[in-house]
């Protein structure tokens, strides 16, 4: 039978297949992120599918915001705002456990406490928001944007080492030790190795 997880990306799919394809990736970079951390395979395979949901409550954005080739006006970037709490209510509805609501629900907020909607600082930020905030930054520097080029994972890297107070220290150094040394594992998520290219 096929999860309510499966269901809601391919929805999401359906909305935006660039949010889609980022938040395919997310989840796989956040599963490796996971790995590398140490935790076991049922929680690295909780971790995978907050990667893959964290976006989800954008199914509830406008087409206008979503598909923009435009740079966002402050007005817009209030509306797009809002899906991490349409997210949250549409992944708690449907009884997710907590992980997974938490992704989608804090993965904005930023270490040093200047990040929305709630403005948690530290680890009042649930863990695995903070790797989210991490893989999600670095997948959208490095991924493809209607608005312009992907920027190389080195790059990448550097930008974000200097976004002092965006991210918990602890996880991205570990991120980037794990992309530098090219110790990413494939990963053991046997359950999740699903079809998830559309």
């Amino acid at each position: 039978m096929v999860g309510y997880d499966i269901v809601l990306f391919f929805a999401l799919a359906a909305r935006d297949r660039v949010s889609a394809d980022h938040s395919r990736k997310v989840a796989n970079h956040l599963a490796r992120l996971a790995e590398t951390w140490g935790m076991r395979e049922g929680r690295v395979s909780t971790f995978y599918k907050a990667g893959l949901l964290h976006d989800i409550g954008k199914i509830g954005i406008s087409d206008r915001l979503l598909k923009s080739r435009e740079r966002y006006t402050e007005a817009d970037r209030e509306e797009m705002k809002q899906h991490v709490h349409i997210g949250g209510i549409l992944l708690k509805s449907l009884g997710f456990v907590e992980e997974i609501i938490m992704g989608a629900l804090y993965h904005h907020e930023r270490f040093d406490g200047d990040g929305y909607l709630y403005g948690l600082a530290g680890e009042e930020i649930p863990l695995v928001a903070r790797m989210i905030a991490v893989v999600d930054a670095f997948e959208a520097l490095t991924g493809y944007r209607p608005y312009r080029r992907p920027v190389e994972p080195g790059r990448a890297l550097e930008i974000m080492a200097e976004s002092r107070g965006q991210f918990d220290p602890a996880v991205f150094e570990v991120f980037r030790s794990m992309w530098e040394t090219g110790s990413t594992r494939a990963g053991r998520l046997k359950a999740d190795r699903r079809a998830l290219y559309v």
